[in-house]
């Protein structure tokens, strides 16, 4: 194997001129595949002696230029070379410093200069002084021109009776003659005395003024002690209904019970005193008031439910019913009293 040397000339490149625009041309037919024969492998006749590390950097590249290259027999294309250039100056340019940056852009050099002093304040400018406000004056406005009074009007002339500042004449004004009376003259006095005039009756004595009410709390029936004794909501819708009892009841009755309810769907109160059975209601106008004597044949009659309780007096062939009692614990002592009473009367 022959040995050559090959030495690297450095070939300027050319200009490349423009190259015209493609024409596609005609397809051609199709050469037909000659056939190949095998190349025969030819052996090495010796050993290759082994290649010395290239060394890095511009020296090795330089050392690989001048180093002589070796063409094995039988290559089909002896252009290795060319490779083996391509791969160094590649080699050449990753060693090679990078470029610096470029210098940045108009605007990012404009924001990143210091911004210029400001300039001194000025001084304020003296405002000018306001006009002085004039004071509207009033205009004097010329007298109105007056017309001349009218001339006095042409009349008779006035009589010296009616004239101004005349005295005024007694009996000017004509009266009708039916309208005159003649008074009668007065009764001849006994020498010019006047008559003695009677004296005047003495004044009546006044009469005596009534006796006065009696202070505090009048109670001759009882009322108030067992009026306490109802609840605060019966006591205060029977309020009216005991003014009514306290004028029905007689100067020596004396209520010993007494609950509160409803009669005839009226609020009102049933009183038990030592003589009869009221029962009166507070009815607008006119109040209805029921008297129950107590007799043998009476009868009474109690219902009561949670809440309220109910008393009927059965008397006369009539029941009276007394409803809506709150009390239930003074209905029933009613009923008993009413009960003792009728058969107390008996025996």
């Amino acid at each position: 194997m022959d040995d050559k040397l090959f030495e690297e000339e450095l070939i300027e490149p050319e200009p490349v001129e423009p190259e015209p625009e493609p024409v596609e041309p005609e397809p051609e037919p199709e050469p037909e595949p000659e056939p190949v024969e095998p190349e025969p492998e030819h052996e090495p006749e010796h050993e290759h002696e082994p290649e010395p590390e290239p060394e890095s950097g511009l020296s090795g590249i330089a050392a690989l230029l001048e180093s002589p290259a070796e063409v094995m027999p039988g290559d089909p294309d002896p252009d290795g070379i060319e490779e083996s250039l391509a791969a160094a100056s590649v080699a050449v340019a990753s060693t090679m410093p990078a470029p610096p940056p470029p210098p940045p852009p108009p605007l990012m050099a404009a924001l990143t200069m210091p911004a210029p002093p400001r300039p001194p304040p000025s001084a304020p400018a003296s405002l000018p002084e306001p006009a002085p406000i004039s004071v509207p004056v009033a205009r004097v406005h010329p007298a109105p021109a007056v017309a001349p009074p009218p001339p006095p009007p042409i009349e008779a002339p006035r009589p010296e009776s009616r004239a101004i500042g005349a005295k005024p004449t007694v009996g000017a004004w004509p009266t009708p003659g039916g309208a005159t009376a003649t008074l009668p003259p007065p009764p001849p006095s006994a020498g010019g005395a006047v008559p003695p005039t009677e004296p005047l009756p003495e004044p009546a004595p006044t009469a005596p003024p009534e006796p006065a009410a009696p202070t505090g709390v009048v109670d001759p029936s009882g009322l108030n002690p067992v009026a306490q004794r109802l609840s605060a909501a019966a006591l205060r819708t029977a309020r009216l209904s005991l003014a009514v009892l306290s004028m029905v009841l007689e100067p020596d009755e004396v209520v010993e019970s007494l609950v509160g309810g409803r009669y005839q769907n009226q609020a009102g109160v049933a009183a038990l005193t030592n003589q009869r059975l009221v029962l009166v209601n507070q009815h607008e106008w006119v109040p209805d008031v029921r008297v129950v004597p107590i007799t043998t044949d009476l009868v009474v009659q109690g219902w009561q439910d949670d809440r309220t309780a109910s008393l009927i007096f059965v008397t006369e062939g009539q029941s009276v019913t007394f409803s809506f009692i709150i009390d239930r614990p003074l209905a029933q002592e009613m009923a008993q009293l009413v009960r003792a009473r009728a058969a107390d009367l008996t025996e």
